[in-house]
């Protein structure tokens, strides 16, 4: 384990970028043909689990650092992670290396498949026990007719307990798009009303995978209503506005390193915390993964710390195959994608769109937030101080499990009206 990584664990960089309201569940899915194969769930080695949790942080970092134009950003690396994931254990070759490489492990397709899976099972039982509301969804969309190998679909289905729903992309690609966003937008109670636009997926397109998560998590000790006030917001630019911003104590925990200050708010449970990171100057440059790793320790040696954090609610959405590609993921994109463990007749597939959209929203009692990802699959015919912190300028958030170590989100926010 390098350096950075050693220092984002013994800060548990973990969990979940979440936020709070309340989203009202979506409607019934669109009807598919829903097949689940019947596979024993799948076992992995502790390292196994630790080691697929870490690069989260890293993960998410490097997303950010490429999607922070202006206005609010915010990623699931977990989400993302589960959607490459479900891709991972069709892959061979260089396709597979460069997927391994950005998601940070040495691990097999099917092994990292496993470990993610256990992790996430060990998460959903955790918040359970905290009285919080924590779900993962894992489906993979199917062209009527193509056969998929049977050891690519025991995986997920060992690993996700993944759905394998028929569609038609060659006849109605639009009705295909309309059920998947429909099932995504009952996975996350109604908060991702739409993951792929009409006309992302065609009739080219054989399959899609979609990952979806939803939080909804109270503070350890909610912020009082009364106290909530309109007070100065100093945007990038320069401007002062007023936004409403909730201040108290909430239990939280305030540090700080060279450069940034951080206060940690717990979740009920205190197995869940948004970890909130003020830069000492507005437009500073987003943190490395080993200033993250150590803004996250201080707190474990900080002290209480009165908070005063502007509500905040938006969505963020994005393609992010140029993204991807710039990190590396280029094989899989183009002609020499090796995605042979998937079919069984030997088609020659790549990906052809990788869209991921998030929602968040943060008020008084606490924090609710959901992420989808998708990911397009075609034949190759088409390429495609710390004792008291104000969070008066933008400035970045992430929800964490103070146990496992995985990021599901990670945003920055420079405009909360």
């Amino acid at each position: 384990m390098t350096k950075t990584k050693s220092a984002l664990a013994a800060a548990t960089v973990a969990g979940l970028l979440a936020i709070t309201g309340c989203a009202s569940a979506g409607p019934a899915p669109a009807r598919s043909d829903v097949l689940r194969v019947d596979a024993p769930v799948a076992a992995a080695p502790v390292a196994d689990i630790r080691s697929a949790a870490v690069p989260s942080a890293e993960l998410g970092l490097a997303l950010l650092s490429r999607l922070s134009g202006k206005g609010d950003v915010a990623v699931s690396p977990a989400s993302l992670e589960g959607a490459l994931a479900l891709l991972l254990p069709g892959t061979r070759g260089a396709t597979a290396d460069e997927i391994r490489a950005l998601l940070g492990t040495r691990l097999s397709g099917d092994a990292y498949a496993a470990a993610l899976g256990a992790l996430r099972r060990g998460e959903l039982t955790q918040a359970t026990q905290d009285h919080n509301d924590l779900s993962y969804a894992d489906d993979l969309w199917l062209q009527s007719g193509l056969r998929l190998r049977s050891p690519y679909l025991r995986t997920l289905a060992a690993a996700f307990d993944t759905g394998v729903h028929t569609v038609d992309f060659e006849k109605d690609p639009g009705g295909a798009v309309a059920a998947i966003n429909a099932q995504v937008l009952h996975e996350t109670r109604g908060m991702i009303p739409k993951l792929f636009d009409q006309g992302s997926l065609n009739t080219s397109t054989r399959l899609a995978l979609t990952d979806a998560l939803y939080l909804h998590a109270d503070w350890a000790r909610s912020f009082d209503s009364d106290k909530t006030t309109a007070a100065p917001f100093h945007l990038a630019d320069g401007q002062v506005v007023q936004v409403p911003t909730m201040t108290g104590d909430v239990d939280a925990r305030a540090g700080s390193v060279q450069g940034w200050q951080t206060a940690e708010l717990p979740y009920r449970g205190a197995h869940l915390a948004m970890d909130l990171l003020l830069p000492a100057a507005s437009g500073q440059a987003l943190p490395t993964a080993a200033q993250l790793g150590a803004a996250l320790a201080s707190v474990g040696q900080g002290t209480p710390a009165t908070v005063h954090l502007p509500r905040f609610h938006f969505s963020y959405g994005q393609e992010l195959s140029g993204v991807l590609q710039s990190l590396g993921v280029r094989t899989v994109f183009g002609p020499a994608a090796d995605l042979g463990g998937i079919p069984a007749d030997g088609t020659s597939l790549h990906v052809s769109t990788v869209v991921q959209r998030a929602r968040v929203d943060v008020d008084e009692q606490g924090t609710t937030a959901a992420a989808a990802t998708g990911i397009g699959v075609a034949t190759s015919a088409e390429l495609p101080p710390p004792r008291e912190i104000s969070f008066d300028r933008p400035f970045l958030f992430l929800i964490r499990d103070t146990t496992t170590g995985q990021v599901l989100f990670l945003g920055r926010v420079t405009d909360p009206r």
